[in-house]
């Protein structure tokens, strides 16, 4: 009798962590369709590409994929091309700074050297407000 609850236990956790997987695939896939899809950037970008943004970073960061991340940095680059607010390198934190090994590489290949140079200047702005406060 034990080891049918076992099994059945067993089978249940299998049948969860598929279903765990396939919801991060398919968010995955939404992410990367919906980046794919954009080729220019109007005025300082909107609200809604801030929060894909920030949702593809958090999905990088909870389930790495390298195909997204690659996409994710050259909207990411077209948006410093538009909008140089420093607020941007925070969609892409904490994710920037967890997989920085893995993101890293990738964003620098990315960023125009116009755009990597801001970016970096705009990450020292976030760390010294965090430092010193905003004020």
């Amino acid at each position: 009798m034990k080891i049918l609850y076992v099994c059945r236990l067993c089978a249940l956790i299998v049948l969860l962590l598929g279903a765990v997987q396939a919801s991060a695939s398919d968010r995955e896939k939404s992410y990367l369709a919906r980046l794919s899809e954009i080729h220019t950037i109007s005025e300082r970008g909107d609200e809604k590409l801030f929060l894909l943004i920030r949702e593809a970073s958090v999905e990088l960061e909870q389930n790495w994929s390298p195909e997204l991340a690659r996409e994710l940095a050259r909207v990411f680059n077209a948006l410093l091309d538009v909008n140089n607010n420093y607020f941007l390198t925070e969609l892409l934190m904490p994710m920037s700074n967890i997989r920085a090994n893995e993101f890293g590489p990738i964003l620098d290949e990315a960023l125009s050297s116009k755009n990597r140079k801001l970016y970096e200047e705009l990450v020292e702005m976030v760390e010294r407000e965090a430092r010193e406060g905003n004020g």
